[in-house]
């Protein structure tokens, strides 16, 4: 991995100086006049415009063309030397680029190391992280379980117990009702053979007094009754005798009576 980033880190300077020295000798070849040129159109139509004017032209022409030459060569061989100096310039960065480039691909080379030493040591410690983490995990898992059981087997053994107590407060509860029912029944018992008895006590006691009330009472009677009689009795006689009395009266005064009314009946008769 780390041969693969040198080989990019020293190609692309090595491109781009190729590249220059090319384009420089390119444009050499291009500027530079040749042994023999060529005549071209506008040489020949100059050629004929000088064979024209006059010889006074001619060599004024002449001059000036060779004026025209000097010039020509002249920025020719300025050109000739920028590009020289341009072509050395483009060496220099190249291999200045070059240089940086190695110097950037060791310090690349050596992060990639110190990268991948790094990334080896957290993968490591990654990787001993997760096993850490797994056997926790199955510890915990196990406690889990463990504890788990536990709380079955202890829920299992409450409701053993609470089925237990509960069969047990039923059973008690029973018992207790039974008793309770029995209690009742045999107060219940008692109390009816006393309120029986009781009743009967009074019933007899009411008959009793009932008997002798009435006894008291027929003798009440029985006295007033005779004391009535008698009183009545006593109250006939003395009517009866005083009944007496005035008819024995009233017989007197009768008999003195009819003798009144005889005397005066014979008073009449005489008058008449």
């Amino acid at each position: 991995m780390a041969k693969r980033t040198r080989r990019v880190g020293y190609g692309l300077p090595v491109v781009l100086a190729i590249g220059v020295h090319i384009v420089a000798l390119l444009l050499t070849m291009l500027r530079l006049p040749d042994s023999e040129p060529i005549p071209s159109s506008s040489s020949v139509v100059q050629a004929t415009l000088v064979s024209d004017v006059t010889a006074t032209d001619k060599a004024q022409y002449a001059k000036e063309a060779k004026a025209r030459a000097a010039k020509r060569q002249a920025e020719e061989a300025a050109q000739q030397a920028a590009e020289q100096q341009a072509q050395e310039a483009a060496r220099e960065q190249a291999e200045q680029q070059a240089a940086q480039a190695q110097a950037e691909q060791q310090a690349a080379a050596d992060a990639a190391r110190a990268e991948a030493q790094r990334r080896q040591q957290a993968a490591e410690q990654a990787a001993a992280e997760r096993a850490e983490a797994a056997r926790q995990q199955k510890a915990a898992e196990a406690e889990q379980q463990r504890q788990a059981q536990i709380q079955k087997q202890k829920a299992a053994e409450a409701k053993k117990q609470a089925e237990a107590e509960k069969q047990r407060q039923a059973e008690e509860a029973k018992k207790q009702a039974e008793a309770e029912k029995k209690r009742q029944a045999e107060e219940a018992k008692k109390q009816a053979e006393a309120e029986k008895k009781r009743e009967a006590e009074e019933a007899k006691k009411q008959a009793e007094a009932e008997k002798k009330r009435e006894a008291e009472e027929a003798k009440k009677k029985a006295e007033a009754e005779k004391k009535r009689q008698a009183e009545e009795a006593k109250k006939k006689a003395e009517a009866e005798k005083k009944r007496q009395a005035e008819e024995a009266k009233e017989g007197r005064s009768g008999s003195q009576e009819k003798g009144r009314s005889r005397s005066q009946g014979r008073e009449p008769e005489c008058a008449q």
